[in-house]
């Protein structure tokens, strides 16, 4: 389906208006330019300050995917690229980490709106104020990369804000 909002295997769809997010082997979602991912509180930060939130979100996602899963948080990687060099724009890689794949993949690919969801909302309950290993991490250098992380998720599940 071409709905934004709706990951879709191989064609493209797109989860945001910039920001692209790749499952697996041969997952892209994510549509063209421009560089804005229409999340105002992400598109306000420096480049810096994206990188810390994109590290974040990498880091909740972590902890949240295992669960939709049924696997442990080391059977998946995340990368995250403020700049990818192939999209040109902000990428988040999700993928199998056993060699080969194991089809955590293309299970994600099917929840993927439920991980974002469940990520923002585990983020935004936590009690801390700029992040935890509870939440996005201890990377994170102020309130408003934690903020910036939430409406990020929120957005990328396709909830209102």
């Amino acid at each position: 389906a071409d709905t934004p909002g709706t990951p879709d295997i191989g064609s493209g769809a797109g989860v945001s208006d910039g920001l692209d997010v790749s499952v697996g082997a041969g997952v892209s979602v994510g549509v063209d330019e421009p560089v804005l991912t229409g999340c105002a509180a992400y598109d306000e930060l420096d480049e810096a300050g994206q990188a810390e939130v994109l590290s974040g979100i990498g880091t909740i996602l972590k902890s949240v995917a295992p669960f939709f899963l049924l696997c442990d948080r080391r059977d998946i990687g995340i990368a995250t690229r403020v700049r990818d060099p192939h999209f040109g724009r902000p990428a988040l890689y999700i993928y199998d980490s056993a060699p080969g794949g194991s089809g955590l993949s293309e299970a994600l690919a099917g929840t993927l709106s439920s991980v974002f969801a469940a990520s923002g909302e585990q983020t935004a309950r936590c009690d801390c104020e700029t992040g935890c290993p509870s939440c996005i991490g201890v990377d994170s250098t102020g309130a408003e990369i934690k903020r910036a992380a939430v409406d990020l998720l929120v957005h990328l599940a396709g909830s209102p804000a």
